[in-house]
Parts: structure tokens; sequence; C-alpha cells
């Protein structure tokens, strides 16, 4: 395995390219990924939110960044979101949808992904990350010289990444940052709880009991402009603006030490997160736009803004970051980059599976077909649905029952067609799209391993 791996290594540093966007840049630049957790589009200034200023000097980086204001998850779900951020694959082709029952399996090791293919390339690389789902032993630390997974709010997780980028030295970095803050139990201080409604409102949110409460609130069916909602909302709008203030004191920093005018930024979401528009709470419940619509946006030194309102996926990001920095995009993946094809249009393609059900979300410009597999419900035996099953579904299964919905007359998805010429054409699309990515699976998934009891009790205090 590593004498395959320092062979890959050789040919991607052997390979190296230059893209129109580094022309710009006079040397290797700094990659900064920011990934905010469950982070909505429709919550952020840049992107027009003006209920309450939420991310200020994010906003003010989006003036001079790629703005991608249709962007789609793959997953509704951070498990199997995030590794197709970092490979370059969907959900069937790297096989993590999320834990069955017990069990779990990591990333494969025979997978590549960024940090890999930065750090053959002479990056140093260095993750901090809170979500246990990422913790290490999962695969995702892959390709990483230093990793760290821990429970710790936007302010921290900014300080030790910053702690660790100021010993470099001035080497050029490949540095990703997993915010949690905006994701139940919204585990941020007072001030930051309050500042958008009174700590009274919004603290049973928060902590152990949250998830609790929020299960109440599904069960009594609540409208989405419930106040108590509206509460909620505010809580979740006081930790995004929490972890802008942390990251516009990491920029500040990366500034003052001079490196900021080298440093390629991607902030961006794994999904969104439903406040009852769906029925529940949360997220990974469905392929409902609330749940896959996520910001993304781009700063590339020395590359103009511009906003960009093609549809496209996060399935991009993997080819985009490494043309933004110079680097050869491997062709085993499944992205385009949006650096040089920005308005390149092409199906948009998301699943969700649990242990009970799988989903398919296919779009095509404005038309998006959502179908459940009939018999995605386990074994007999009330085993729970496995990625092998899904592989055997989306071969074998013709139309799946569906639902098709126009984005442009019906953004909330309340009126599906169930028939017609539209409706017979995305289900062909979307079965054949599902077929041919199963022919480009380049590497066998990993070993299942049961979860320690602890671990599974804090992934079910996520909601997990």
């Amino acid at each position: 395995m590593f004498a395959t791996r320092a062979l890959c290594c050789c040919i991607v540093a052997a390979t190296l390219v230059a893209c129109d966007a580094r022309t710009q840049l006079d040397r290797r630049p700094n990659v900064l990924v920011v990934l905010i957790d469950s982070m909505r589009a429709d919550h952020v200034g840049w992107l027009g939110y003006d209920r309450h200023e939420t991310t200020p000097r994010l906003d003010r980086l989006a003036n001079e960044a790629f703005v991608f204001t249709d962007a789609s998850s793959t997953a509704s779900a951070t498990r199997p979101s995030v590794p197709s951020i970092f490979t370059g694959s969907y959900p069937a082709q790297h096989g993590l949808y999320g834990r069955e029952g017990d069990e779990t399996a990591p990333l494969a090791d025979e997978a590549w992904t960024l940090a890999e293919s930065f750090a053959a390339n002479g990056w140093r690389t260095g993750a901090f990350v809170y979500n246990p789902q990422l913790a290490a032993g999962n695969g995702f630390e892959q390709g990483f010289e230093h990793y760290e997974q821990r429970e710790m709010d936007a302010a921290e997780l900014c300080e030790r990444a910053d702690a660790w980028l100021s010993t470099l030295d001035g080497e050029p970095f490949f540095a990703y940052l997993h915010f949690l803050d905006t994701h139940t139990p919204y585990s941020i201080p007072p001030e930051a709880a309050s500042r958008f409604a009174p700590l009274a409102q919004v603290e049973k949110f928060q902590g152990t009991q949250s998830w609790a409460v929020m299960t109440e609130i599904d069960r009594r069916e609540l409208p989405s402009d419930d106040p108590e909602l509206d509460a909620l909302r505010a809580l979740y709008d006081g930790a995004l603006r929490h972890v802008d203030d942390q990251l516009a004191l990491l920029f500040d920093e990366l500034a003052r030490r001079g490196e900021w005018d080298d440093t390629i930024v991607c902030v961006l979401a794994d999904h969104g997160e439903d406040f009852m528009e769906r029925g529940r709470i949360g997220h990974g419940h469905g392929l409902w736009q609330t749940m896959l619509h996520v910001p993304w946006l781009l700063r590339v030194p020395g590359v103009a803004a511009r906003r960009v309102e093609t549809p496209v996926s996060l399935i991009d990001v993997f080819a985009t970051l490494h043309a933004a920095a110079g680097l050869p995009v491997p062709a085993a993946q499944e992205g385009i980059d949006r650096t040089s094809a920005p308005d390149a249009r092409r199906p948009i393609y998301a699943e969700l599976k649990d242990d009970r059900s799988y989903l398919q979300a296919f779009r095509v410009g404005d038309r998006k077909l959502i179908r459940r597999f009939a018999g995605a419900h386990g074994s007999e035996d009330g085993a729970p649905l496995r990625r092998e099953d899904v592989a055997e579904l989306i071969r074998t299964t013709d139309t799946p029952a569906g639902g098709l919905y126009d984005l442009a007359d019906d953004p909330g998805e309340k009126r599906p067609v169930f028939e017609g010429p539209a409706f017979d054409e995305l289900q062909d699309a979307c079965s054949r799209f599902g077929r041919d990515l199963l022919e480009r699976v380049h590497y066998q998934h990993g070993e299942r391993r049961k979860l320690p009891a602890e671990e599974l009790e804090r992934l079910r205090q996520l909601g997990y």
C-alpha cells in the first residue's frame, strides 16, 4: 500500500502544471478550507440574508471571490458529504453514508484525498475539526501531518489552527477547519448565543437536553414561522456570527504575518438545515433544498471576483482546488474545475441512506427529481440497509417512486408531479447516471468496525 501511494505521489508531483487561476500567483499559494457544518445558504449575508448580520467578515471576502449562488451538496448529512468534497466522488462511489446500526466504515486507504495531493506536492497539511463523525480512525485524516478532532467552539478551533500555522515559517500550507457551532447543541458562549435573542429564549436549545427539545417540537408539528422557531433561528444566527467573528481574527493574523495575500480561501458547508419547513428540525431526513442548497465561495488571490449563478455541486471542490493551486486534476474524480469552467452545466446529483431507506435527488436546471427506492427497508430480520444493498438497488431498479419539482415555480418543493414526459425523462437519466457512477468505483470500500458505546452516545447526542 505504501509503495503504491509513493508511486502516486511521484506521478502527481511529476505532472504538475499551471492553470489559468495560478498564473496570477508568484509562489505556491496557501489553501485554507473553511467548512461550517449545517450552514444554510439563505442565512449568509453574501447571498442576501439581512434579518441578522451573520457574516460581515465573510461578506467582505465574497467581494473578492467566486460566489456560487446555487451550490448543492452531494448529501444532506456530514458522513457522506465530506468525503465527496475531499475525494471528488459521490457517496455511491466512496461508500460512506453513515453508521449502519452500531457499525461504521472508514474512508478506504486507497481513496486519494485533497490533503494527500497537497502533501505529495510539498504543502504542509493540518486539520482542526469538531465533529465526532470525522474522528481520527475514520479515514478522513489521510494526507494530514497534523489532525485534531475534539470538542471546541470556533474561538478555540481558530486559536489552535493559528498556533500550528504560526510554526510553519512561511512554508505553503493546506489547512482544513471544520466548525460545529451552527449544529445542535450549539455549543457557543452565552454572549454569542444571546446576540440576536434573549438568552432565556434560546438556552433550552443548547446543552444535553437540546435534542429532546427539538424532538418534542417535531412531535408537535410547529409551523416554521412559530415564535419558538424564531428563537432557534436567532440562536443559529448567533452561532454563525460567532464563527464569522473568529474567522475575522484568524484572517487578520494571516495578514499580519504577510500570508493573507498568498492564501486561497474556500468557504462552504457540508449540508444545510431544516427549521420545520419539511416537518422536522435538523438534516439528514430528506433531499430537499433546505438541506442541499449550501453556500460556497472561493477566493483566489489575483483572480477577479465573479458571481456564478449556474447550478454547481460540491463534487467540484476537489477539482477546483487542485486547479486553483496549480496542481493537475486527477483523472479518477467526478468534478469540474470551476475556476476555468464556472458556467459549465451538468446534472446535480445527491444521495441519502439511513437504516431503512435510500433516496436520490437528480436535478437538471430547475427540474428536480426526488425518488425513494421501494424495498429499501433493510432485511427481513431487521438488519440495517447496507451500502451493498444500495449498489444493488441502483443497478436493478429502473423507476423507483418519485416526484418531480419545478424549483422556479415551486421553490418550497410542495407540488410534485408524478407522471409525464419530463418526469419520465429525468427518471431514465437518473437511473443511467447512478449506474454509470458504479462503473467508476476505483477502490474497495473500507472494512466495517463496531462503534464503541461512548462513541455511539456522542453521535446520538448530535442527532446521528
